[in-house]
């Protein structure tokens, strides 16, 4: 399955989580590891390319419970419902701190809002995966294996 991690991070050189996940995962065959860091891009162009794919990855760290204002931005101006319709999408999110300091059910409420997205354009929503604070490789190795699939 061709699939694209689309990485929405205002500073993705200064973060060494991400830098993390993308040297593990760009070992995946039919891989690609899509940055989006800055305010300007080509909607149609970032359409286009998503379309090549079966999967589509949306990795973020979580602001405030919620998506970075750039990745806000793109899904804005990039989704479409006509465009995507039984492509499979994941949301890969990390956080700063351990699991600990987040509460269940506004993580869970996070994804509420992916399945409305996913249900108006089409998307096949498979589970999401969170990557707490500073976990172990092994948590990375787990998501591995689930994109393997």
């Amino acid at each position: 399955m061709k699939t694209i991690i689309v990485l929405f991070h205002p500073a993705p050189d200064k973060s060494k989580r991400n830098a993390l996940i993308q040297s593990h995962l760009e070992q995946l065959p039919n891989l690609t590891y899509h940055i989006i860091s800055q305010y300007s891009f080509d909607p149609i162009y970032e359409q286009t390319l998503l379309k090549q794919f079966d999967r589509i990855i949306f990795q973020y760290p979580l602001y405030n419970y919620n998506i970075p204002g750039i990745g806000k931005l793109f899904l804005d101006s990039v989704l479409d419902k006509k465009l995507f319709r039984n492509k499979r999408l994941r949301i890969i999110v990390t956080t700063g701190q351990p699991r600990m300091f987040y509460k269940t059910k506004l993580i869970q409420t996070v994804f509420k809002s992916w399945e409305c997205v996913s249900e108006l354009c089409g998307f096949v929503f498979e589970e999401p995966f969170v990557l707490f604070g500073l976990q172990k490789e092994s948590k990375i190795v787990e998501l591995k294996k689930l994109l393997r699939k």
